[in-house]
């Protein structure tokens, strides 16, 4: 095994230089957070006797005495004392390297503080217990490899990486698992990494996480990304691949009156998603405000220059809007999805191919408008793949089941509300034709109950289609569908031979796996 990283050791001499006369201004360097490549520190400066007459800098220097950068602090007039969050970046791994604090007194250089320490060397760091695995965020750039299964039952779990500590390294979990996991506190970034950025997380598989329980929801009232592997992968070079969840649940109540993202796999996805399966999980969420909410089996949002490929899910997702003071300007946008909650991956193209999901939902409206309301206006986007695309999708199914209750109550005649539902896709705005995507009919049903102030659209396919394009899509088996107790069966395409359907053997494969066709 190779050696594990060497915590870096902190040196923090103070020091006071007859460059002039004695001065009673000080300084400290504290809170070393040391990467591979940076350091951040936190600066104090303190001028009692504002004897400081220009810039202080904090100035660093390499093992051999030879400047690297500098970053300077100013003192507003009449302050005497300065306080700041300083990082230097671009550092070479395994170097020793010297802060020192330099200010300008009687027109002289004057050290104040002087500190040592070293990056991190880039040595692969092995994980074999949950201690070393929580470990990790004191290294955010760290090459990590799991060596083994790791059961986490009985550990007080903390996410490695939280909002403002982004992991840029790579995971390699080699086909091991990580189970057990329970993760009671709520962060912007929620999941078992939390908030990754440009880094990796490969292999690995999660079994028995749970995020909140049914019990205890987790709860929280500010923007929120939740995922079990992560929360938010915020960069396009972000990869998540070869991941297998299983056996997991997350129950999560948001009063968020911005956003709420919440993915199977991944909140927000801003990277590269890859053979990835979700399988027999529950993710069961109440909103109780007016966020712009976007929910999928796989992952809520898929950004502009994302992608996701091979990728499956089973399991529940369970939806409930009960609105407390919504009145005015308070629209309501919410997007659902066997697979993907909004797709917005339109910069690459067949950003989107291979996808598949037999998730069953179940969503319950109601929003509680206000008795002073006079405008607001409630969109629903519910589909058995994605709840609204902007970019095209190919080689995908769904085999769920769909059921959306919503009761109108008192005060809503001047709200508008739109909801589009359907077996594939809720909304389509992309301008490509969307290719081999079918809906598995038989046993898998669509029940719709909603007030007559709803304008519904619904279809098996597609509910609302901007471009009216010429897809290649349509139902295999039978269709099953009521509309507020009445069957309703829809003019769709019908596919007939699967095996000549799609254009991707591993979805021809899945399919006919699934489904026991021949």
């Amino acid at each position: 095994m190779k050696k594990i990283v060497l915590i870096a050791a902190m040196i923090l001499t103070l020091v006071s230089l007859a460059a002039c006369s004695k001065t009673s201004a000080t300084a400290m360097i504290d809170n070393y957070d040391i990467t591979v490549s940076t350091v951040n520190v936190d600066v104090e400066v303190n001028d009692p006797n504002s004897e400081i007459t220009g810039e202080t800098y904090i100035k660093i220097f390499d093992e051999d005495d030879e400047y690297v950068s500098s970053q300077s602090l100013v003192f507003e007039d009449g302050e005497t004392s300065l306080e700041d969050n300083i990082t230097f970046t671009g550092l070479d791994s395994d170097s020793t390297y010297v802060l020192r604090v330099i200010a300008t007194i009687e027109k002289k250089n004057v050290e104040l503080v002087e500190g040592t320490f070293d990056t991190y060397a880039e040595e692969e760091t092995y994980i074999t217990t949950a201690e070393e695995f929580l470990a990790m965020k004191s290294n955010r750039t760290g090459e990590y490899v799991l060596s083994n299964d790791i059961d986490f039952t009985g550990v007080d779990f903390e996410i490695p990486f939280p909002s403002g500590k982004n992991f840029s390294g790579s995971f390699d979990g080699q086909g091991y698992t990580l189970s057990n996991i329970s993760i009671t506190d709520i962060n912007t970034y929620t999941g078992v990494f939390g908030y990754i950025s440009s880094g990796e997380i490969t292999n690995v598989n999660l079994d028995q996480v749970s995020i909140g329980t049914e019990e205890a929801p987790l709860e929280t009232t500010t923007s929120t990304r939740i995922g079990f592997v992560a929360g938010y992968v915020s960069s396009s070079s972000g990869i998540v691949s070869d991941i297998n969840v299983t056996n997991s649940m997350m129950y999560f109540s948001s009063e968020s009156k911005i956003t709420t993202y919440v993915g199977g796999i991944v909140g927000e996805m801003r990277g590269e998603l890859s053979n990835v399966t979700a399988t027999d999980i529950s993710i069961n969420v109440e909103e109780n405000s007016y966020a712009d909410t976007k929910i999928g089996g796989i992952v809520g949002l898929l950004y502009e220059d994302a992608t996701l490929t091979e990728a499956s899910v089973s399991g529940d997702i369970n939806f409930d809007l009960t609105g407390t003071n919504l009145g005015d300007d308070n629209d309501s946008f919410v997007y659902i999805g066997g697979v993907i909650g909004r797709n917005n991956a339109t910069d690459t193209v067949d950003a989107v191919s291979n996808i598949y999901s037999t998730v069953d939902m179940d969503v319950n409206i109601s929003y509680n408008t206000l008795e002073e309301t006079e405008d607001a206006a409630y969109a629903l986007n519910i589909g058995g793949l994605i709840g609204l695309s902007a970019a095209t999708v190919k080689n995908a199914f769904y085999g769920g089941s769909i059921v959306v209750n919503q009761e109108s109550t008192d005060f809503e005649t001047n709200t508008y509300k739109q909801f589009n539902i359907a077996g594939l896709i809720g909304s389509y705005a992309g301008n490509i034709v969307l290719e081999g995507i079918v809906r598995y009919g038989d046993a898998s049903t669509i029940t719709i109950n909603v007030s007559d102030d709803v304008q519904l659209n619904f279809n098996q396919l597609i509910a609302k289609d901007f471009k009216n394009s010429a897809h290649i899509f349509g139902v295999y088996g039978t269709q099953d569908a009521t509309i507020n107790d009445v069957a309703v069966v829809a003019l769709v395409p019908a596919v007939d031979d699967i095996d000549n359907f799609f254009s991707s053997d591993w979805i021809t494969e899945a399919f006919e796996a699934l489904y026991a066709v021949a």
